[in-house]
């Protein structure tokens, strides 16, 4: 199976995934490598989406070229999608202590006008954005990462997606320093920044109340080794 695999046949893979149970896969996804682990979550964007090249070439470039969901800048027209993932996003009670969507007008006035994007196919599966940190001049290359995904896309490679392009667009536009404040419970969040390149800064204990309940939030950030170096 892991031969299949490795040889990149999406219409062997697919097999094997009708014929494991959950659990099973997820003990074989365990046994791969982080870099190996990519190629798992873009094949599972592939098989969920009903669509199966023949042959998917093993560099990483070449494979992301096949994942159907698009990552395309965001418009006013989009609000209402991300508005509706936002408040999903909320009643997890790990994604944010904001405890109501904003209106338009105050999340577009609380966000960098750069670097807003929406992952998409039929619709908006979820959005990423950025937030200015600080208005001294000197951190004018530092912004804070906020992307929520559509529960129903969640476990696709979405977030994924979304972060490494939101990593792209940020850099494009001079960011040396993306930074997350995450709440600590929020463990997948956690995982996800750990592979797109976050480092964990620290931890801030006790820091805020969520529905009456202290939380911790860890701080993580990622540094540019395009931008800034000079």
């Amino acid at each position: 199976m892991v031969a299949a695999l490795r040889k990149g046949n999406l219409l062997a893979t697919s097999y094997i995934f009708e014929q494991l149970s959950a659990r099973r896969c997820e003990l074989l996804r365990s046994q791969f490598d982080r870099d190996f682990e990519w190629l798992f979550e873009t094949t599972l964007v592939d098989y969920y989406s009903y669509s199966y090249p023949m042959e998917v070439a093993s560099a990483r470039p070449d494979i992301r070229k096949h994942i159907t969901v698009r990552i395309e800048a965001m418009t006013p027209d989009d609000w209402a999608e991300v508005r509706a993932i936002y408040e999903e996003g909320i009643a997890t009670g790990l994604g944010t202590f904001e405890t109501k969507a904003p209106s338009w007008m105050e999340w577009n006035a609380a966000r960098l006008p750069h670097s807003r994007l929406v992952a998409r196919d039929e619709q908006v599966l979820g959005w990423a954005a950025l937030s200015a940190v600080s208005k001294r001049a000197c951190y004018s290359g530092v912004a804070e990462v906020g992307i929520y995904v559509r529960a129903s896309a969640r476990g696709r490679g979405v977030g994924r997606a979304l972060l490494e392009a939101l990593v792209e667009s940020s850099e494009m536009h001079g960011i040396w320093t993306l930074q997350g404040a995450t709440i600590a419970e929020n463990q997948a969040s956690l995982a996800l920044q750990a592979r797109c390149g976050f480092r964990v800064v620290g931890r801030r204990e006790r820091i805020a109340k969520l529905a009456g309940v202290w939380h911790d939030t860890v701080l993580t950030e990622r540094r540019s080794t395009k931008v800034g170096i000079s």
